[in-house]
This record gives C-alpha cells, structure tokens and sequence, in this order.
C-alpha cells in the first residue's frame, strides 16, 4: 500500500472498517461524526501510507490507524 496500491488500500479498508467504526462508536454517538472521521481517517492513511514503518519499530497498522482515527475524532469535538 505504500506505493499507491489500490488493492491493498481496499483490503486494509475491508478488515478495519467495521472494527474501527465499533470503536468510534463507542466514543460517539453522532454517526455524522463517526463518518467523517472514518473518511478523515482512510484518506489520512492512504496520504501517508509510505511513511508507516510499524514492523520496524514495533507497530501495528491497526494501531497506526486507531492513532490517526482517535486524534481525528478528539479534532472533531
């Protein structure tokens, strides 16, 4: 996904997404909100994707992208 894979973008979005809505969720009740964080999100990761190294330094890209969703929402109130 680093280098604009598509493929790969949408595979990332198909097992994440209902995991991360359910956890967006929880910590809002607007589903607008939930959303537009969600769309923030993916668009953030997908922008990016080339600067992830998790493996390297011990991260997770559920983890990276729980980061990205969280400081969206916290941006969102």
């Amino acid at each position: 996904m680093s280098r604009g894979d598509l493929a790969a973008f949408e595979e990332l979005y198909r097992r994440t997404s209902p995991w991360l809505a359910t956890r967006l969720r929880r910590r809002c009740a607007d589903e607008q909100i939930v959303a537009e964080v969600m769309q923030e999100t993916y668009l953030a990761v997908w922008r990016a994707a080339a600067g992830f190294v998790g493996t390297a330094t011990g991260g997770t890209a559920v983890g990276w992208l729980w980061t990205i969703a969280a400081r969206r929402l916290v941006d969102a109130f």
